[in-house]
């Protein structure tokens, strides 16, 4: 057999394995589903543990939320979620630990955030509106800006304790008693 028989083989297993899981969400997605319909759903997940990211990706489904509400244009948003791409991409997500993902998705949806204050701004500035508009936005630019700063410092703080110690992973988590949000939304981990 051809190796790239098997390969499309896959690919037709996988895209039969999504649309059932994708059936399975719709036919869930009720005030009260079928309870076959949810143990089937459950037996799914638990086969194909990267089905949970197709539903439930929150970090993922809130960034592409963002983009897709933007007022900008087709092009801007297009090329807002290609930038998420290489973004995460460039942060090294798909070969990252499961602690540094976390806060790679974050570095992303606070760049894209930014991203749509700073155009917001822009369009405030040159519409000539109130004063009070304008600080309204200079302000949330300014704290999507420290948003983004600390989401970077958190992975690259991770990252500096991964490579002096490689089983830091484990250690942080199993040490993680308090998450705080802070006033401007900043999540802060706290040790015992």
């Amino acid at each position: 057999m051809n190796p790239l028989d098997i390969t499309q083989e896959e690919d037709r297993d996988d895209a039969r394995v999504v649309r059932g899981f994708i059936e399975l969400v719709r036919r869930t997605n009720t005030a009260s589903p079928a309870p076959e319909d949810v143990r089937a759903l459950r037996e799914m997940m638990a086969a194909h543990a990267e089905l949970w990211r197709v539903a439930g990706d929150l970090a993922q489904r809130t960034t592409l939320h963002l983009i897709e509400q933007a007022s900008a244009s087709a092009a801007v948003r297009e090329s807002l979620a290609r930038g998420a791409v290489e973004l995460r991409a460039g942060l090294g997500f798909e070969r990252a630990p499961a602690l540094e993902k976390v806060v790679i998705e974050q570095v992303v949806l606070c760049w894209v955030r930014l991203n749509l204050f700073e155009q917001r701004l822009a369009a405030v500035l040159e519409e000539g509106t109130t004063a009070e508009t304008v600080h309204f936005w200079e302000e949330r630019v300014a704290n999507g800006q420290r948003q983004l700063l600390r989401a970077c410092e958190s992975l690259a703080r991770i990252r500096k304790l991964a490579q002096r110690s490689p089983d830091v992973t484990a250690r942080v988590l199993s040490g993680v008693t308090q998450i705080n949000i802070g006033r401007e939304g900043a999540i802060g981990w706290h040790g015992t």
